[in-house]
C-alpha cells in the first residue's frame, strides 16, 4: 500500500464512505481497507493518550499504573477550575434544614438534614447562651 493510496482511503473514511466503497475506489481489498483504518485510529487515540489535558505538554505514563491525563496537580486544579460545568455531579435536590428550614441542595447526598454546622449544634445542644444573660 503506498501513501498515496493511505491518504486516498482517509480521506474517503472521513467523507463517510463506507469500505467496500473505498475498496473499490482505491482497488484495495475491504478487508486491507477495514485493518488499515482501525491500525490509524489506534496510533491516533495512543497519540492522545499520553498528553496533559490541560497544558498540552506530553505525559510519561508509569507501567502498570492508572494512566494520568495531568502532567501535575497545578494542571489538573487549573483544568477543573476553568471547566466546572464538565463536572458530573448528582443533581442538586433543595431540602429544607431541619432546624432553621432554610431550603438548601444537598448535591447528591439525601442524608443531609441541616444546612450548616451551626444549625446542627443548636439543634444538638440548643442555642448559644450569651454570657451574663440569664
Amino acid at each position: 500500500m503506498t501513501e498515496a493510496q493511505k491518504q486516498q482511503i482517509l480521506s474517503l473514511r472521513q467523507a463517510g464512505q463506507t469500505f467496500t466503497q473505498v475498496a473499490a475506489a482505491v482497488g484495495l481489498p475491504r478487508s486491507t481497507i477495514k485493518s488499515f483504518t482501525r491500525r490509524e485510529a489506534l496510533k491516533k487515540e495512543e497519540q492522545t493518550k499520553d498528553i496533559c489535558l490541560h497544558c498540552g505538554k506530553r505525559i510519561i505514563q508509569a507501567p502498570k499504573m492508572k494512566p494520568r491525563q495531568y502532567c501535575d496537580a497545578q494542571c489538573r486544579y487549573a483544568y477543573w477550575n476553568h471547566n466546572r460545568d464538565k463536572m458530573q455531579r448528582a443533581n442538586p435536590s433543595p431540602i429544607a434544614c431541619a432546624y432553621c428550614k432554610k431550603e438548601f441542595d444537598t448535591h447528591g447526598r439525601q442524608n443531609r438534614k441541616y444546612c450548616c454546622r451551626e444549625c446542627y449544634a443548636c439543634a444538638r445542644w440548643g442555642p448559644p447562651h450569651v454570657d451574663g444573660a440569664v
